[in-house]
């Protein structure tokens, strides 16, 4: 009577510590799912942030050309300006000099 009662007791236990072993090996697979997902999931999101860092560096790139071409068509621009300035500047001290020059001439007619 005893003996069967320990047989089953240790039948039992076997079972139990089955179970426990198959609910552990289940619990890791899931685990080990969830963990390979969250790579993935962590894997994607990073390339999507080195996309859009990049769409960002080239769209800085190019508004960099378009201000630096703005800015040497305005230096361009000021040059040809101050060309004109210098120009009719020199032709104004050129028109003094000649009237300075005609005036002491008429003096010295005097």
């Amino acid at each position: 009577h005893t003996r069967m009662a320990h047989a089953t007791l240790y039948k039992e236990q076997d079972r139990l510590m089955k179970q426990r072993e198959a609910q552990r090996e289940k619990l890791n697979e899931e685990m080990q799912e969830k963990y390979a997902n969250n790579i993935e999931v962590l894997n994607r999101v990073n390339s999507e942030y080195a996309e859009r860092v990049s769409l960002v560096e080239k769209e800085k790139d190019k508004l960099l050309q378009q201000l630096k071409a703005e800015a040497d068509r305005n230096q361009r621009e000021l040059e040809k300006k101050m060309e004109k300035v210098k120009i009719e500047a020199d032709r104004r001290i050129e028109g003094f000099k000649e009237k300075d020059h005609a005036e002491k001439q008429r003096m010295m007619a005097l």
